[in-house]
């Protein structure tokens, strides 16, 4: 009776161990699952980040060189941006305020 009593706990602390690993294992791996899912949100973001900066660089790339290339360009910028105008030319400025 003493081998078969120590037999049944033997069994049952190994079983123990085992599901203490086991329930341990789970918690690690629900901790890791989670840094895993805000990690891959957060490369999303720079991802999406990094794909407006890079449009906005090529658009500021081709600002630029219409700027040092094309005489129109550069005109139609300072007429706007600047208001200026032409000599002789008559310059109308209207609110843009809604009244």
């Amino acid at each position: 009776m003493k081998h078969t009593d120590f037999g049944k706990g033997l069994f049952y602390l190994l079983l123990s161990v085992f599901v203490a690993m086991g329930v341990f294992s789970a918690i690690f791996l629900q901790q890791t699952y989670r840094e895993l899912t805000n990690l891959r949100e957060r490369q999303e973001r720079n991802a999406r980040q990094l794909e407006l900066a890079e449009r906005e660089l090529a658009y500021k790339e081709v600002y630029h060189r219409n700027l040092q290339d094309n005489p129109e360009f550069v005109e139609r910028v300072v007429r706007q941006k600047l208001g200026y105008a032409r000599p002789g030319e008559l310059l109308f400025r209207f609110d843009s305020r809604e009244r």
